[in-house]
């Protein structure tokens, strides 16, 4: 899995443009997108959205949702441009 900065900048325009989403729900998708890139960067391909998951004990409940939320959104974006971005056995 690889994101790239200019991955996640065009999923923020999309949150505001067509989704319409409040500038707080863009920054809180932004950085967990963000999070979740750094994660990945340090861990390499051979990890899945499960591992990250599981590594949110620390978060509330209500916050490790609205990463999970991050997450399926930005994927869900990245099939409509067509952008690969969790292999096959991936689910979020």
């Amino acid at each position: 899995m690889i994101i790239s900065y200019s991955q996640i900048e065009a999923f923020s325009h999309y949150l505001v443009a067509v989704k319409r989403c409040s500038p707080f729900s863009v920054q809180a998708y932004i950085t967990d997108v963000r999070q979740f890139k750094a994660w990945l960067d340090l861990r390499g391909d051979s990890v899945s959205v499960q591992n990250y998951i599981d590594c949110l004990g620390n978060y509330s409940a209500t916050t490790v949702r609205r990463k999970i939320a991050a997450i399926r959104a930005f994927n869900r974006f990245c099939g409509l441009m067509s952008i690969s971005f969790l292999g096959d056995g991936d689910q979020v």
